[in-house]
């Protein structure tokens, strides 16, 4: 995949994912990261799973190292869609994101499914930072102020 994505010169790609057998998934993120600007990721439900951590193949881990790492390369928009596993990212990765991605420099914009206590609106450096709780599962959505009009959703 990403030999096309460079031979056709990919800015955006959505992907949609079960059960990943990739390798080395957060390579593979990295390896995205790296040649687009734009990634939408929807993680189906597993069958017969009770995992309630689970992306892209892998449960537990703290996503917050990876999705920094993502938005320090060429991408600019993540849009992560993890009905199923909102608890994915754990409170503490949250709270790493809200805290640094606004600080990272660039014009971004992140939203996510998420399992937050409490619900967030605040501004950081040109960032709206917003937990919004209105629906199952609850929205992490980080956005600059010039993107503030693109479309959340893919």
């Amino acid at each position: 995949i990403i030999n096309v994505i460079k031979t056709h010169k990919v800015e955006e790609l959505t992907l949609v994912v079960g059960r990943n057998v990739t390798s080395d998934k957060v390579q593979f993120l990295f390896q995205l990261s790296s040649h687009i600007r734009s990634l939408h990721i929807l993680q189906q439900r597993i069958k017969k799973s009770d995992m309630t951590h689970y992306f892209l193949g892998i449960n537990g881990a703290e996503w917050s190292p990876i999705i920094l790492e993502m938005f320090s390369k060429k991408l600019d928009k993540l849009f992560i869609d993890n009905c199923y596993y909102p608890a994915y990212l754990s409170d503490q990765s949250i709270d790493q994101l809200n805290g640094e991605l606004p600080i990272l420099g660039k014009k971004l914009l992140f939203s996510s499914s998420c399992l937050y206590p409490k619900g967030l609106n605040y501004m950081d450096n040109d960032h709206t930072v917003m937990v919004t709780k209105s629906a199952y599962p609850d929205r992490l959505n980080i956005i600059h102020s010039s993107r503030k009009h693109e479309q959340l959703e893919p």
